[in-house]
């Protein structure tokens, strides 16, 4: 058994589109973990990480002093060849949708988040880099048909790596 297991792990390996080299570049630069700084002594720490051999990737965040967090998996859409990804909330909210990616710069295009009771809310938000250690994280909500600042933060990227529990 263990042997088969290592001859189709190791087939798997030579198939188009399996091994392919970072899917996802320009997450790359977002690899590790970063505390965010915002309005109101707001902190938020997020941790990104490559999974399943580098086909997806895990970005996982708890925003400090509250219970409130969640974990978002980005991976390629195989059709689209678009930056896709799911967000899932400690709440029970979720939230699908697209990134567009243009140098140092990932733009999510309006997308609906849905809490646990179905209330919805637009949102559409930016990561750009602001140097090697640092980017900013804007977002804003769809309110009475204007868009408005929901938040921003700035984060700095974390030497050590801390623990998200739950």
């Amino acid at each position: 058994m263990k042997r088969l297991f290592a001859l189709v792990l190791a087939s798997a390996a030579l198939l188009p589109g399996l091994a392919q080299a970072d899917p996802q570049p320009i997450l790359s630069a977002f690899h590790g973990c970063w505390r965010g700084e915002g309005q109101g002594g707001m902190t938020d720490v997020r941790c990104v990480a490559p999974m399943e051999a580098g086909q997806f990737t895990r970005d996982a965040h708890r925003v400090g002093g509250s219970p409130y967090g969640g974990e978002t998996i980005y991976h390629r859409d195989p059709r689209t060849h678009r930056l896709s990804y799911t967000y899932y909330a400690s709440d029970g909210g979720v939230m699908r949708g697209e990134a567009e990616e243009a140098g140092d710069l990932i733009t999510f295009p309006p997308a609906d988040y849905v809490s646990s009771d179905g209330e919805t809310i637009t949102l559409r938000s930016s990561w750009r880099r602001t140097g090697p250690d640092t980017f900013e994280a804007r977002s804003e909500a769809l309110q009475n048909g204007a868009w408005r600042e929901h938040l921003r933060l700035h984060y700095t990227r974390m030497i050590e790596r801390p623990v998200l529990t739950r």
